[in-house]
């Protein structure tokens, strides 16, 4: 049996972000790793990251807020989904 590397991903709705923040992801000014998929984006986590250094390269505050509980959680990486999960604990947004 192949001893396979494992990663954490979290399911987390759009809805919990902003357009400016999806745009962003989206842009080519965006300097945190992430892949885009049919329904949002993949996100690198860092642990290296703060709700400040988050902002200060565009995203908002609740951006930043969601990565960090999912860094917190353990996760490597974020799979902000159309169809992702959405919970009470973040703000939603329509969009």
């Amino acid at each position: 049996m192949v001893d396979f590397e494992m990663h954490k991903i979290v399911v987390v709705s759009t809805a919990h972000i902003r357009k400016e923040d999806n745009d962003l992801l989206g842009s080519s000014d965006c300097q945190i790793s992430n892949y885009p998929f049919e329904y949002g984006y993949f996100v690198y986590l860092t642990e290296d990251e703060t709700a400040n250094s988050l902002v200060n390269r565009g995203f908002s505050p609740e951006f930043a807020e969601v990565y960090l509980a999912a860094t917190k959680y353990g996760a490597q990486y974020m799979q902000l989904d159309c169809d992702g999960q959405t919970y009470d604990e973040f703000k939603s947004f329509e969009w």
